[in-house]
């Protein structure tokens, strides 16, 4: 048997094969596609087992499947034989039952995906969790240790995990450790609020003149270990926000049409957000905004080409922002 789960969040699919395979007392034998070759899959799933009992594959990333390919994949294309998985795909063995973990959806003019298909394998879409899902994942969770968790603190913890199974339990179950009867403001003290959340903060108060306060939220998260390049390209993406956001209130569009419009298959935009987004540049035009990103881009090409001071540089722009 070859059974494919698929969807986008990693840990969400994970869990729920891992949930599959343990519910019948089986421990499977665990290789992930960017470690391990194909060549190393198939070779499992063609030996014996030791006991000669049927055996069980786990294969995560199997990232050759999807439609979803990472900027450089950690194995060489050139050691990758995608042959001996296309045969062993036509003719599986029937002592081995393999499970395929893919990121994104499958891509359907794949030899591998056809193959698979013809078969036929059993799959599997793994849809995203919902806002009441997590908020009674997270009640079950807490109950299971004598504790409870309120709606708005599930809710602020969602946002701040931007919807991610994993690192959604993880801090779940980092705050139950420390509180049993979690609330909102446990979450702001134990879960770090998202480096995006941070810089849209900063972009808003600089819009808003409170250079000092932005300078303060500034250097205490270069104090807390952010990267000053990866900070300046965070606040240059929330800068781009907001000018596409005041180009299309230009167009007339309502809160929602562009919450719609610039939300992505993996970031949803509230309207709330844009509600705040507005207010934030009413006394700015679509041209200074684009200025902005400029003025971000010179400072990010002069630090990497001109070795200038991160700190130096993103402390003049905020003192000089108006």
């Amino acid at each position: 048997m070859i059974k494919v789960f698929f969807g986008k969040d990693s840990g969400l699919i994970n869990r729920l094969a891992l949930n599959e395979i343990q519910s019948k007392k089986i421990e499977p034998i665990k290789y992930d596609g960017y470690k391990d070759t194909v060549s190393d899959l198939v070779n499992e799933c063609r030996s014996l087992s030791l006991f000669g009992e049927k055996k069980t594959v786990l294969f995560s990333n199997a990232y050759f499947l999807s439609t979803t390919k990472g900027n450089k994949n950690p194995i060489k294309e050139k050691d990758q034989d995608y042959k001996s998985l296309l045969i062993y795909f036509k003719d599986p063995e029937p002592d081995c039952d393999l499970y395929l973990l893919v990121i994104g959806s499958l891509d359907s003019k794949n030899e591998l995906v056809k193959a698979l298909k013809e078969l036929p394998a059993d799959f599997q879409e793994v849809f995203d969790l919902k806002d009441d899902d997590f908020l009674s994942l997270a009640s079950k969770r807490a109950k299971a240790v004598g504790g409870d968790i309120d709606r708005e603190a599930v809710k602020l913890l969602n946002e701040y995990c931007y919807s991610d199974y994993s690192l959604f339990i993880n801090n779940l179950d980092k705050l139950l450790l420390y509180n049993k009867h979690v609330r909102t403001d446990d979450v702001k003290l134990l879960v770090n609020k998202p480096l995006e959340d941070k810089a849209y903060d900063l972009a808003s108060k600089l819009l808003n003149n409170n250079i000092k306060s932005a300078l303060k939220s500034y250097q205490e998260l270069r104090q807390n270990g952010w990267d000053g390049l990866a900070l300046i390209s965070t606040l240059a993406n929330q800068f781009k926000f907001m000018a596409l956001t005041k180009f299309l209130i230009s167009k007339k569009y309502n809160n929602d049409e562009i919450a719609s419009e610039l939300s992505s298959k993996s970031s949803k935009v509230k309207s709330s957000k844009i509600y705040y987004t507005r207010k934030d540049i009413q006394n700015y035009s679509f041209q200074q905004l684009l200025n902005i990103l400029c003025r971000l881009g010179d400072i990010e090409k002069d630090i990497k080409l001109n070795n200038d001071s991160v700190d130096e540089r993103i402390e003049l722009f905020f003192l000089s922002f108006r």
